[in-house]
């Protein structure tokens, strides 16, 4: 769990209520043995304030130390598993001490270390002093304190922290001081049970804060609003709750503040005219409704005729659309079939000039094939030439070399004049026919 700042904390009255219980059944001056307290605190951080909203007593005795009990940190790692389940975090420890409460002792940091340290590190220490401060004005003998640093632990120095206590706002309060007068006046009261006895064994059930269901009644109309009480410690409990009690219902209301039987008689007056005010407020109601019905019945029926109005000139704005968009779509469709006819009149055309030059490429390539076949025979008839004149005049020469060898000469140049001259045509021909080729080839492409 990481450190969330907060500035100051809100002790709720379930909390308060158990803390001072627990607190004032083993600890009050009147008893014979005081011994200390424990328990922890459960709640929640919201909006930089730490929220106490109820407080588990855990166990009773002396020198209570965490250290030194292996069943109470069983039962605190226990208990945060526990409550984090149900959204609530252990927000610190409380004790009682009889002589100080305004510091922490050795032990206290010590369990103040461990919560902080293993459990929480936002955790708090509430010290309740329940002998020498509970008339302490608004605090009640209640002190919150915090380590600054707890990594540095025992050497970390440690503050206060400002607090509020939560005012009782009904009369649930008279209740639990009622039945709480009750109890204390048992041979054996068990005002508030503990998850663990003083040895370390986990009790059954913790017992919740009683209350009764009965009405308040008429023994408590005096001003002190508690009922006197014959033992000693009945008379100091009083006493000190009739002090509280009476700061708290300072900021209630005029009622509350006049006691019980104010409020009896309150109730009283309102269940005799309770009747006749209900029938006055229905008629009441009953003539404003009316009102408001004859006042905006003629705007009712303007807004429905607008609403009919408003419904007729969506259906004809639909039927508008309706048939535009019918007119858009037959336009396109026009337009497709024109442009599609179009494309495919261009692409006929476009085929039969195909098939027009591959018959003209076919009627070229028979024509260069021919002339080369006539230039292979025109070849070989200069060949076959060449050699039956060459072999006539070597029969010639031998007849009469001397008289007409310059004959023979010229008749041998003309004739490689013409050879030249042959293959000098041929060869432009067969150049123009593979450039016309070559033509025809990237045309296709």
């Amino acid at each position: 769990m990481s450190y969330t700042e907060y500035n100051n904390a809100l002790v709720k009255r379930d909390a308060f209520r158990n803390i001072l219980t627990h607190s004032l059944r083993f600890g009050h001056p009147s008893l014979s043995k005081l011994e200390e307290v424990l328990g922890i605190l459960l709640g929640e951080i919201k909006e930089n304030t730490l929220i106490i909203k109820n407080a588990i007593p855990i166990l009773h005795g002396d020198h209570l130390s965490i250290d030194s009990n292996t069943s109470l940190k069983h039962y605190l790692s226990k208990a945060h598993e526990k409550y984090s389940a149900a959204t609530l975090e252990i927000l610190g420890l409380y004790t009682s001490h009889f002589q100080t409460g305004k510091s922490l002792n050795e032990r206290d940091l010590q369990n103040l270390l461990y919560l902080q340290t293993k459990i929480n590190p936002n955790a708090i220490f509430i010290n309740i002093n329940t002998t020498t401060q509970l008339d302490e004005k608004n605090k009640f003998g209640l002190s919150i304190f915090r380590l600054k640093e707890p990594a540095k632990g025992l050497s970390s120095d440690y503050e206060k922290v400002d607090f509020e206590i939560e005012t009782p706002n009904s009369l649930e309060v008279f209740k639990w001081v009622q039945k709480f007068v009750e109890d204390y006046q048992k041979e054996k009261p068990i005002l508030i049970g503990e998850d663990l006895d003083e040895a370390g064994f986990k009790r059954d059930d913790l017992q919740a804060i009683p209350l009764t269901e009965e009405g308040i009644e008429d023994k408590y109309s005096s001003q002190d609003l508690i009922p006197d009480a014959s033992s000693e410690i009945v008379d100091s409990t009083l006493n000190l709750f009739t002090n509280q009690i009476n700061q708290w219902f300072k900021k209630l209301n005029s009622a509350l503040m006049d006691g019980s039987k104010e409020l009896i008689n309150s109730f009283t007056t309102i269940n005799t005219s309770l009747p006749k005010g209900i029938d006055m407020v229905n008629k009441h109601l009953l003539n404003q409704i009316n009102e408001l019905v004859e006042r905006n019945i003629g705007t009712v029926n303007r807004y429905f005729n607008e609403l009919q109005n408003f419904e007729d000139i969506i259906r004809q704005l639909t039927h508008k659309f309706n048939s535009m968009q019918e007119s858009i779509t037959n336009i396109i469709t026009k337009q497709i079939d024109e442009d599609i006819s179009k494309n495919q009149q261009e692409l006929s055309q476009i085929e039969d000039k195909i098939v027009s030059q591959e018959r003209y490429i076919k009627n070229m390539q028979s024509l260069i094939e021919n002339f080369k076949n006539i230039n292979d025979e025109t070849q070989t008839i200069i060949e076959n030439n060449k050699s039956m004149i060459t072999r006539k005049l070597e029969e010639y020469q031998e007849k009469s070399h001397h008289s007409k060898s310059s004959a023979i000469d010229k008749v041998l140049n003309t004739i490689k004049e013409m050879e030249e001259l042959i293959r000098e045509k041929s060869h432009e021909k067969l150049t123009k026919l593979s450039e016309l080729n070559e033509d025809l080839k990237d045309f296709l492409k």
